[in-house]
């Protein structure tokens, strides 16, 4: 696999903002262009994504491949929206994507976090696999992800019911990597099966125990203090140079990180755009 010369990674949609007019919400996307075409990792909870893509200047309509992290709907929500806009699109997604799911917290009525439902024709576009799976010549998914360490209720509250009798574990959860001239970067939605498998995943995936870049959701918001610093530790493990926190990881997650991480803690709010030249 060949590493590609020029990326350029544009977060659409983030929990914060970066410039002025951009908008945010609770939802995470963004835009990877390359030389050999470009991918749409995520898509918002909502159409927000094309006002933030048109004031950024980023041509949805020449996007070719999406991904799915996951099924929830603060990452699908834009997905119709988009597949309206660009009707040949492959979506990559695990099986698992099209499963109802819920929120439940004590005290609070069940809320549905399920992927807003799609005509049959949309869904047609779906490349779906459970495997890891290329998507461009230099990029890929990493498929399911096995639950190697313990990730310490990182699930808490998911279900597959509203009933709460079926815990939902989000085996759906996946990541995207790219091989950069730099090293692996690895790009996560929200990280359901923790950093620490993920990257050990990716570990295996590629044949690398050191990678350049690690950015987007860790579901770190609610994490212990033990859970944070376990994921500090295998950032230093595979030696990774640079960390972009975003969407779920939270605001105590973003400080520890700066506090304990020894690499680079950069901003991953929208309107960023990470260049991978």
């Amino acid at each position: 696999m060949k590493n590609v010369k020029n990326i350029r990674a544009t977060v659409l949609v983030n929990n914060s903002v970066y410039l002025p007019n951009l908008g945010a919400e609770h939802g995470w996307s963004i835009l990877i262009e390359t030389g050999d075409g470009s991918i749409l990792f995520d898509t918002g909870q909502s159409d927000l994504l094309f006002r933030n893509a048109k004031i950024l200047n980023c041509d949805l309509e020449k996007v070719e491949k999406a991904v799915l992290s996951h099924g929830h709907y603060d990452h699908t929500g834009g997905l119709s929206s988009f597949l309206s806009l660009n009707p040949g699109t492959t979506v990559f997604a695990h099986p698992d994507v099209f499963k109802r799911r819920f929120s439940i917290k004590p005290g609070k009525l069940p809320r549905d976090i399920s992927m807003p439902v799609l005509d049959q024709k949309q869904q047609s576009n779906f490349y779906i696999t459970s495997q890891p799976a290329p998507v461009l010549d230099h990029v890929f998914t990493t498929g399911e992800i096995p639950r190697q360490f313990d990730i310490g209720g990182i699930n808490k509250g998911l279900f597959c019911d509203p009933e709460g009798k079926n815990t939902d574990s989000v085996w759906d959860d996946q990541a995207l990597v790219m091989h950069t001239p730099k090293g692996i970067v690895v790009l996560m939605g929200c990280c359901h099966a923790g950093v620490e498998n993920t990257l050990e995943t990716v570990a295996g995936l590629t044949g690398e125990k050191k990678f350049y870049m690690v950015l987007g959701g860790m579901h770190l918001s609610e994490a212990p203090e033990d859970r944070l610093q376990e994921t500090v530790r295998c950032l230093h493990r595979f030696q990774v140079q640079k960390v972009g926190p975003a969407h779920c990881t939270g605001w105590r997650g973003r400080e520890v990180l700066a506090r304990l991480f020894s690499g680079e803690v950069f901003s991953c709010d929208v309107g960023n755009v990470i260049q991978l030249n």
